[in-house]
């Protein structure tokens, strides 16, 4: 199991539902592009659906969050995490994906 920082754990719980029906799933659009949780939802969706990978956020990733970036992507790959986001799984349940 991958261990990850503090910092990216945070980030990532903050790119996340937090309660009701999505709850543990991925935020449907993406946190404030300044922030950390920025960061981990584009490496979350470039695990689960990169299709909604935004190429010019990723450009824009200053060296912190690009470590973030990396970190949480690295860590959801090593674990095989595929189904935290709501398209994804709807894609999955109709047999296209």
């Amino acid at each position: 199991m991958a261990v990850i920082s503090n910092q990216a754990a945070i980030a990532l719980k903050a790119a996340t539902c937090s309660r009701g029906k999505y709850k543990g799933l991925l935020l449907s659009r993406p946190p404030k592009s300044t922030s950390d949780a920025y960061a981990a939802w584009q490496a979350a969706q470039a695990v689960c659906n990169p299709y909604k990978v935004s190429i010019f956020g990723l450009v824009m990733l200053a060296g912190p969050q690009l470590a973030l970036f990396f970190e949480v992507k690295a860590a959801l790959e090593s674990v095989g995490v595929r189904n935290m986001d709501r398209d994804r799984n709807a894609l999955d349940r109709l047999g296209v994906w």
